[in-house]
C-alpha cells in the first residue's frame, strides 16, 4: 500500500491557534520573540506555516498609498 497524505485545511484563525500552542511556552497566550523564534526553530510545522506567510508588504504599501490619495 502507498503512503497516504491526509490534507487537512485550516482556517487562519486554527494556524494561529495551533502555533500559540505549540510555541506558547508560559502558556500565557502571548508570545515572546524568544518563544516565537525557539519554537519556529523546534517545531517543523510552525516553521512550514510561517514559510507559507505571504509578506509581500511592497505591494500593500503601494495599495495602502492609492486608497489614500483618493
Amino acid at each position: 500500500m502507498g503512503n497516504w497524505i491526509k490534507r487537512v485545511t485550516l482556517s487562519p484563525d486554527q494556524v494561529k491557534d495551533r502555533i500559540f500552542e505549540l510555541v506558547d511556552e508560559n502558556g500565557d497566550r502571548e508570545l515572546s520573540l524568544d518563544e516565537f523564534m525557539d519554537g519556529a526553530r523546534r517545531d517543523k510545522w510552525v516553521m512550514n506555516m510561517l514559510l507559507q506567510v505571504d509578506l509581500n508588504l511592497k505591494d500593500w504599501m503601494q495599495e495602502r498609498q492609492c486608497s489614500a490619495d483618493f
